[in-house]
């Protein structure tokens, strides 16, 4: 059985571009319908227009190209498998840039335990 609140899980295999292909293939339905109101929950709390955003977008792929090539090919295969462009894919990424730090989303944080601490 399965739990509707868990993330779905899909195993890919591949080269960068192929892996995000592969992702939006599996998910494609899913992150469209993400796509589509993704701006408007930004908009809940500060209004931004899509071209802006897009702009911006557009701007974080330049950025992101030169920290990680890589992740930004995986992210342009899953703009080719959904339909969408580089920039509305990125702007999932990026979206909550658009937001005042108080209304951001998460933030994960890691610990290792160190020997003799604690």
């Amino acid at each position: 059985m399965s739990n509707p609140a868990r993330y779905p899980e899909v195993v890919v295999s591949g080269g960068p571009r192929e892996l995000g292909r592969q992702i939006g293939e599996a998910l494609r339905e899913t992150i469209r319908e993400f796509a589509a109101i993704a701006l408007d929950r930004v908009n809940l709390s500060m209004k931004v227009s899509r071209e802006n955003a897009l702009r911006h977008a557009e701007e974080c792929v330049v950025r992101a190209t030169d920290y990680s090539a890589d992740m930004v090919e995986e992210l342009r295969g899953v703009a080719e498998a959904t339909g969408l462009s580089l920039a509305e894919v990125m702007l999932l990424q990026i979206r909550n840039q658009l937001k005042p730090d108080a209304a951001g989303g998460c933030t994960s944080i890691s610990l290792a335990r160190v020997e003799g601490v604690g």
